[in-house]
């Protein structure tokens, strides 16, 4: 993790404290998988990304690598409706469809499928995204048509992330048509037409669970609404407004009043009307329809509360209510994989009516974007913290490794925090503790986060993304990252829609079974170049992925980790 400057204070706060100088904010994406490396992301209602946090790759966007407390815009980006924050990577999504992603591309998570910048090749059979989503080292993305789609660190054979890179987007089989995904540490989901919950991929903490790679029926659940995928637990929402929990619960994530591990999911104990859902690694999140947000599990960083805005660093088993916080349309849950385990210190945003962005947990990188950074020094700072520079309309708020986004009314997208892998998408790896906008996006309407990469849907229903790239994240064809937005999928397509996975390397999209089956590089290509190189690369500059553009409007937001937007 990066030291920040001598004169930068390096405070967490345990209660919800506002972002001075970010309003009118419409979404934003908190990093959040550990090393240091978190970061935010907003996007202004003027369609601007911002960002701050971690730059170690760029994944700021602001054509540095340096760490920033405060929001800063990112650069060259107009447009963008949503934004996505990997580990060190960033996406973004216009209006028109098209996604650009910047920051670390080791593994491909960038998605533009070609070796280095300015050679650009398009990605091919995506279009129409509807969502797009990061995980720590890779991308997801939904199309219209109920398909699936990722890219960046590879499944094996168990379900397990491998250490091998799938650079352009692959389908994924089996699914009964997904109308949302989330992702977590290892563990993916999907959400059918017909409410009922699929699940594929393997537990990866504390101990690997191993299970098949191919998706298969959540028993016990039905009239699911909306999704959210954790550290090692999973959260649905059903139409009547329950909470239903599974999974890990060493910390009482599932919120059913224990510390049982539960194999088919619960009843979240005291919660109803609830409109959203988000997992941390350890902790969960929910938004009533009165705007209050509501947490239970963890919420000890080993040294200071950080976690839920509880004012106490005791575990809870059962919902109770953050602290000052109200009016909230957007909750987003991030977590630190350093893992998740070995502090436990997570952060959260939240999106208020009024379009200001509010955050409180771990702030080691700038991610809660209050101009300072956390260093983890014994007692935390009670109070509430609002994300500086996002005044415009904020919509939605988005977390990934230790990097936020916002994505605002206007399409812009907003990033800050970590920018070791370029995921911040400024052209730099500093780290940035106020939001900045996302430089090259314009018309985004969703944004997703990963651990260090970040993806962003356009209007026109193309994806970009943006950071880590070291297992093919961001789609893009080399083991280089992208420290500003590259498009991963063609727009022009019908609906798709974007998640990432909290703690893999890949990315999930949507899309029509005529794509073909999964495909995957050959094994002399090292999993991750066709080159074979395994150079990264951080792009001070945009580079779209795709060339052909084709007028789309998303239709669905899917964010990372379970970050409902």
């Amino acid at each position: 993790m990066k030291r920040p400057p001598p004169t930068q204070s390096t405070v967490s706060y345990s209660m919800p404290m506002r972002m001075s100088g970010m309003s009118g904010v419409v979404a934003i994406a908190a990093s959040g998988y550990g090393y240091g490396r978190d970061y935010g992301l907003a996007v202004k209602g003027d369609w601007t990304a911002w960002a701050w946090g971690d730059n170690h790759s760029g994944q700021l966007g602001d054509g540095t690598t340096t760490d920033q407390s405060a929001p800063v815009q990112v650069s060259g980006l107009t447009g963008v409706v949503a934004v996505a924050a990997g580990e060190g990577h960033s996406l973004a999504l216009k209006g028109d469809g098209t996604i650009w992603a910047w920051g670390s591309n080791q593994n491909g998570q960038l998605g533009d499928g070609t070796p280095q910048p300015p050679m650009f090749a398009p990605v091919s059979g995506l279009t129409g995204v509807v969502a797009v989503a990061a995980g720590q080292y890779y991308s997801l993305a939904s199309k219209g048509d109920g398909t699936v789609w990722y890219w960046g660190q590879k499944i094996d054979d168990s379900g397990r992330p491998g250490y091998s890179a799938q650079p352009t987007p692959v389908q994924v089989n089996g699914l009964p048509g997904a109308k949302a995904i989330a992702a977590g540490l290892g563990k993916n989901l999907a959400l059918a037409s017909d409410g009922t919950v699929w699940e594929w991929g393997a537990k990866q903490w504390p101990l690997w669970q191993a299970s098949p790679p191919t998706p298969s029926l959540v028993i016990g659940l039905a009239g699911v609404v909306a999704i959210a995928a954790g550290g090692g637990h999973n959260l649905a929402l059903k139409g009547d407004g329950t909470v239903w929990a599974w999974g890990d619960n060493d910390y009482g994530q599932l919120g059913d009043g224990t510390t049982t591990q539960r194999a088919t999911p619960v009843h979240v104990s005291g919660l109803g009307g609830v409109v959203a859902l988000a997992a941390g690694g350890v902790h969960s999140l929910a938004l009533k329809g009165d705007g209050t947000v509501w947490a239970w599990g963890d919420n000890d960083n080993k040294n200071e509360p950080c976690t839920w805005g509880y004012g106490t660093a005791t575990p809870q088993l059962t919902p109770v209510h953050v602290i000052g916080l109200s009016g909230v349309m957007v909750v987003s849950a991030s977590r630190w994989v350093g893992i998740d385990a070995g502090a436990y210190c997570d952060h959260n945003l939240a999106v208020r009516g009024d379009g200001t962005v509010w955050a409180w947990g771990a702030n080691f990188s700038g991610q809660l974007g209050d101009g300072t950074t956390a260093g983890g020094a014994p007692g935390g700072v009670k109070g509430r913290v609002q994300a500086s520079g996002l005044e415009g309309a904020v919509r939605v708020a988005a977390g990934g490794g230790g990097q936020s986004l916002g994505l605002k009314g206007n399409g812009t997208v907003w990033t800050w925090g970590n920018n070791s892998f370029g995921q911040l998408g400024d052209g730099t790896t500093t780290d940035r503790f106020t939001p900045g906008k996302v430089g090259g996006l314009a018309g985004a309407v969703a944004v997703a986060g990963g651990s260090a990469h970040n993806l962003a849907l356009m209007q026109d229903g193309t994806v970009w993304a943006w950071g880590d790239n070291s297992l093919g994240q961001l789609g893009y064809e080399t083991a280089m990252n992208r420290t500003t937005p590259v498009q991963v999928v063609p727009p022009g397509s019908p609906d798709l829609a974007l998640a990432m996975s909290h703690d893999g390397d890949f990315t999930v999209g949507s899309q029509g079974a005529s794509n073909g089956p999964l495909r995957e590089l050959p094994p002399s290509a090292s999993g991750r170049l066709k080159s074979g190189s395994t150079q990264r690369w951080v792009s001070s500059e945009p580079c779209a992925m795709s060339k052909d553009l084709n007028e789309t409007f998303p239709q669905a937001v899917s964010s990372s980790f379970a970050k409902t937007l």
